[in-house]
């Protein structure tokens, strides 16, 4: 999120950041032995993680008003485990994911838009159709965009699609989150629910002029599994990112 000047002044600087995220999306299904035959399980696992760098050039064009160009690059892993013993079918997948991804924000003083694209070799997780058992599905590339309503300084609302930092492949497609200004120089606190995340909490703190420290961690079955007819979730996420400002300049 963008820092603005103060009495008048705009700022304008670069910064460069540096992210990990690690998690797991699972979903279970089945039934115990009974009078009527015996019991099956299916299950769906997940374990992912990512590492990546990005550089952002934040300009203010106005009072509360600034444009954004970022440009962050991602690597990592995505292991995918299924097992249906009532089809007796299952296999075992380890991808390896890389991903650049563009984007452009624009922030108006009650309003804010931004739109991008992530191209490369990564996966998504989905819920489960009558087509295939697979929660995991490849991409080469695909859209991201952001829209936020309220004013940054107090309390805001944002949806974000593909949409984060270090990245939101495999499990993060969408979020819903509400959010508020903590201190000076950009810091944000966020909390909200998303594809794979039930509930996440996205605070940031800054140390001083130039040195920021994002956070993310989720739990809960999210809202991608709501129709997917598993009978049990675990899902969690974690995301750390730290981003250093500089080239500062001021205006007047």
């Amino acid at each position: 999120y963008p820092e603005y000047g103060k009495d008048g002044s705009k700022l304008s600087y670069w910064a460069i950041d540096f992210g990990v995220m690690s998690g797991t999306s699972n979903a279970y299904a089945g039934t115990t032995q009974t009078s009527c035959g015996p019991g099956w399980s299916r299950s769906d696992t997940n374990n992912f993680s990512a590492t990546a760098i990005g550089v952002s050039r934040s300009e203010q064009t106005g009072n509360n008003e600034s444009k954004i160009y970022s440009l962050n690059g991602f690597w990592g892993k995505h292991a995918h485990n299924y097992s249906n013993t009532l089809t007796a079918t299952g296999y075992q997948e380890n991808k390896s994911s890389w991903g650049i991804s563009p984007f452009y924000q624009q922030n108006w003083e009650h309003i804010g838009v931004g739109v991008g694209f992530t191209a490369g070799d990564f996966s998504q997780i989905t819920f489960e159709d009558n087509l295939s058992p697979s929660h995991s599905k490849n991409l080469s590339i695909y859209p991201a965009f952001s829209l936020r309503a309220g004013r940054l300084q107090e309390v805001f609302f944002e949806y974000r699609f593909a949409n984060q930092f270090p990245t939101p492949y495999p499990a993060l497609i969408h979020q819903f989150s509400v959010g508020g200004s903590v201190g000076k120089h950009g810091g944000v606190f966020r909390i909200g629910t998303g594809s794979n995340a039930g509930f996440f909490l996205a605070p940031s703190f800054t140390f001083g002029n130039h040195f920021t420290i994002e956070t993310f961690a989720s739990f809960g079955s999210g809202i991608i599994f709501k129709n997917s007819g598993a009978d049990d979730f675990s899902n969690n996420m974690l995301m750390i990112n730290a981003r250093y400002k500089l080239g500062q300049k001021e205006k007047r």
